[in-house]
């Protein structure tokens, strides 16, 4: 398998196009136009730095609806094809493929990849550590990786039998922290700076999988509504009965769900909305919202029938597992019970060690 991390830039936004402009966001670049990049602007740039880089350039603040369309029919292009995705914003994000090659990253550019944004880099790993690591820095291991160019577009891709020799390379501030093994504090005592330095960690780090992988489920829930003649009033608050019904199916099955659908049937023919988000979630008060964000756009004509489907349905343990596993179960919860062998030399040194706890004590 492979694993495929993108950073989109130049990226297709609603409004009316025009050059020389700067989008940002939190004082930052996010994006920019064609000559921005011809000036050397980039993404998490300093937007004061931007006085004398692109001084002529319109400053556009970030909206995340300019960016909606887009986000949209990427994540659904992603729905469509891969194994599984992370895009939790439209900028950046992994997915996974059965695999890729020159020619089939040339394709993805040309006839897709276009769609959404003009420039990309890409880091192709079987990991998506060090895809993500490559798309960053790959420029700088010419003897491990090949480098895919297509106009604006590049990817990094790891050599075949080279993964090893990467994985031992990967500094180690790429690893997530919420894992039993980051000591981050300890390997900078000991001036150690890649996966390689550390004693053990590779052989650890190169077999977990990655967290958030959003799979693709062909399993539906889905509650329905007939009413003998049209119903014209009332629609959401029948809407929000039914999606507490959709809640309460995934909480029994402990799982997600990330696209929703409503649709109407009427005498004119069905009608359907629907959405689909980045996060999964089971919790009512969120599935009822997602599902009343639907009706924003009401039904031409009364309907004779509600369904309110969840799609994409997926397990919430694997969401929350992320990279590494759980945390240790402890064998005993508070004191374990029955009495507990010692030993003669525990017995002996309890009358003279105050700090050591024994049961001969308390006799």
């Amino acid at each position: 398998m492979t694993v495929v991390y993108w950073r989109l830039a130049h990226l297709k936004r609603s409004g009316q196009d025009q050059d020389g402009f700067i989008v940002e966001r939190e004082n930052k670049v996010y994006d920019t136009d064609p000559l921005g990049w011809n000036n050397g602007v980039r993404q998490g740039m300093s937007i004061q730095e931007m006085k004398w880089r692109y001084p002529y350039a319109k400053i556009i603040p970030w909206s995340k609806k300019d960016y909606q369309s887009t986000y949209d029919n990427l994540c659904q292009w992603l729905n469509d094809n891969a194994l599984f995705y992370v895009q939790d914003d439209v900028q950046q994000g992994y997915w996974g493929c059965q695999e890729m090659n020159s020619n089939q990253w040339q394709h993805l550019v040309t006839s897709t990849l276009l769609q959404w944004a003009t420039r990309s880099t890409m880091g192709i790993a079987s990991h998506s550590l060090l895809a993500q690591w490559l798309a960053h820095e790959g420029a700088h291991y010419p003897q491990l990786t090949e480098h895919w160019t297509q106009a604006h577009h590049e990817a990094y891709v790891a050599r075949e039998n080279k993964e090893e020799e990467l994985w031992k390379l990967l500094p180690l501030e790429y690893l997530p922290e919420n894992i039993p093994e980051y000591y981050p504090k300890d390997w900078k005592k000991r001036g150690w700076l890649r996966v390689g330095d550390v004693p053990n960690l590779y052989t650890k780090v190169k077999t977990r999988e990655f967290g958030g992988q959003h799979f693709k489920s062909t399993a539906v829930i889905r509650v329905e509504k007939r009413f003998d003649s049209p119903v014209e009033q009332g629609i959401p608050e029948l809407v929000r009965i039914m999606a507490e019904e959709i809640a309460r199916i995934l909480r029994e099955r402990r799982q997600g769900s990330r696209q929703l659908r409503i649709i109407w049937e009427h005498e004119q023919g069905d009608e359907m909305r629907k959405r689909t988000w980045p996060v999964q979630t089971e919790n009512p008060q969120q599935v009822v919202t997602r599902f009343l964000t639907l009706l924003s756009v009401l039904p031409q004509a009364p309907p004779q029938g509600i369904i309110l489907e969840a799609h994409q349905i997926e397990d919430l343990r694997a969401e929350q597992m992320a990279w590494w596993s759980g945390p240790v179960v402890r064998r005993f919860q508070g004191d374990p019970e029955g009495p507990i062998s010692e030993s003669r030399r525990t017995r002996m040194l309890q009358y003279w060690d105050p700090w050591r706890r024994g049961h001969s004590l308390d006799r």
